[in-house]
């Protein structure tokens, strides 16, 4: 009876560690695009990995549908809102390349 009590006891404690770590990841802080420099988005685009990977660690250990689904849904609109603000970013580092162009014609 005891030993069956010590064997309980210290199955609960091993287990305790990987339930700990079956938590959902914080969403990365995303950068404005208008203002970012490209060690932001760099930044940003490595959250934004980091995340993905530690979402996928929740989803493998994840045993409630909802929340697993709730999780899925976040994680497709991280990346859309990254991809999004990524769209941004290079549409004004195109615009400010060609206005430098523009600007080194002209002398």
């Amino acid at each position: 009876m005891q030993q069956r009590l010590i064997l309980l006891v210290l199955a609960s404690l091993l287990a305790l560690p990987a339930w700990a770590a079956c938590k959902e990841a914080k969403i990365p802080y995303l950068p404005n695009p208008n203002m970012a420099d490209i060690g932001e988005m760099l930044e940003a685009q490595a959250a934004v990995k980091n995340y993905m990977q530690r979402q996928q660690s929740f989803l493998a250990c994840s045993r409630d549908g909802v929340r697993h689904n709730r999780a899925v849904d976040r994680m497709h609109e991280v990346a859309k809102e990254f991809n999004k603000i990524t769209r941004r970013f290079k549409a004004k580092q195109q615009s400010e390349d060609m206005f430098t162009e523009l600007a080194l014609i002209s002398y």
